[in-house]
């Protein structure tokens, strides 16, 4: 079965997330969520003046081996998608890489959200696992980048 990317009636009706609907609208608790946004560290290569999460960077991170605790409950959770984000850069952490491939193994969809900077470190398990990659950015042009970034 192949669904328009934008038609969302016949998202809500895929049979990986359709029984969990019924579950919600018969009253019954979800074993899971179906979407998980993942945090692995508060750490950034950057220093964005813009950042909304500027007041919570380097506050902590998941030890690579909770994380990947983390990866396998997921699993077993029956989550469906899995995104990888955070008031951090996420490929910043040690743990990424293999929470990528863990989770992409179990076929469960994962998107990253990263401002860029370690995709080529992390290339490999992006491509293979990552069913998208976010890049964020400051500017569409070297002006305006001059303009949020005058120091560089």
């Amino acid at each position: 079965m192949t669904f328009d990317r934008l038609d969302l009636v016949s998202k809500l009706y895929q049979p990986s997330g359709w029984p969990r609907v019924l579950e919600a609208a018969a009253g019954q608790r979800s074993s899971g969520p179906l979407v998980v946004d993942l945090d692995p560290t508060t750490f950034c290569d950057l220093a964005c003046p813009e950042c909304i999460s500027g007041k919570l960077l380097n506050q902590g991170r998941f030890t690579p081996e909770r994380l990947a605790e983390l990866a396998e409950e997921l699993i077993e959770m029956s989550v469906r998608g899995v995104v990888l984000i955070g008031g951090g850069e996420p490929l910043a952490h040690r743990g990424t890489r293999n929470v990528l491939r863990v989770l992409g193994e179990a076929g469960i969809a994962i998107g990253v959200v990263t401002n860029g900077t370690m995709i080529a470190q992390n290339l490999d398990e992006l491509a293979r696992y990552a069913s998208w990659v976010r890049v964020s950015m400051d500017a569409g042009t070297s002006e305006t980048y001059g303009l949020f970034r005058p120091d560089r």
